[in-house]
């Protein structure tokens, strides 16, 4: 995420970090098996989410400083994933639960400070992100499950998801991708390696 935020080109740098975190996957890639068939749907719906939540990331990034747009979108995420959770998995936490996740939710929210006017824009995005986390985190939540090897599901989506923003990268600087390759290769690789052998 700093790497992304304090990037010259956020978009293209978002590209690189994921498309290089992708490499811890291929590298394991061999020494898995094959996702069960059963989780494949949520294979495809989590590259799906992924994207999305990409995108919203780098425009929160765009028009809002990272200490404002990160503790929104990851402190309003898990309450998010736990009301997803109860409706999708019927998985229910009690009063207590519930409690210790809103106060916990409600204090990384307020890192962010009180917003100021023109900030609309930016906080909008971060909320978005944090629908994307959300959806990611409970179709990958259900995918391990669906499967007998979870960590084939996860070398999957991260191989599977090098496809997408690869393309991304390649659209948006059409024409001049290998001079943008250049400036962001090292940030790109080391925060890839980093997020994908994190995730």
């Amino acid at each position: 995420n700093a790497f992304v935020k304090a990037g010259n080109d956020k978009a293209v740098m978002q590209c690189l970090v994921i498309f290089f975190g992708g490499i811890p996957g291929l590298i394991i890639l061999p020494f898995v098996p094959l996702p069960d068939p059963a989780c494949w749907p949520y294979l495809a719906g989590s590259v799906l989410a992924h994207s999305v939540y990409y995108f919203t990331l780098v425009e929160a990034y765009r028009f809002g400083a990272l200490s404002q747009t990160y503790p929104i979108a990851r402190g309003s995420a898990p309450l998010l994933i736990a009301i997803a959770g109860l409706i999708v998995a019927n998985e229910h936490l009690n009063g207590g639960e519930w409690l210790g996740l809103i106060i916990a939710c409600a204090g990384l929210i307020s890192l962010a400070g009180i917003p100021k006017a023109g900030e609309g824009r930016s906080i909008l995005f971060a909320f978005a992100t944090s629908l994307g986390i959300a959806c990611y985190s409970v179709l990958d939540g259900l995918g391990v499950r669906s499967t007998a090897n979870g960590l084939s599901y996860i070398t999957w989506l991260l191989a599977l998801e090098m496809i997408p923003v690869g393309l991304a990268f390649l659209w948006l600087r059409r024409g001049r991708a290998m001079a943008s390759l250049k400036q962001n290769f090292k940030r790109g690789l080391f925060g890839g390696i980093i997020a994908g052998i994190g995730y």
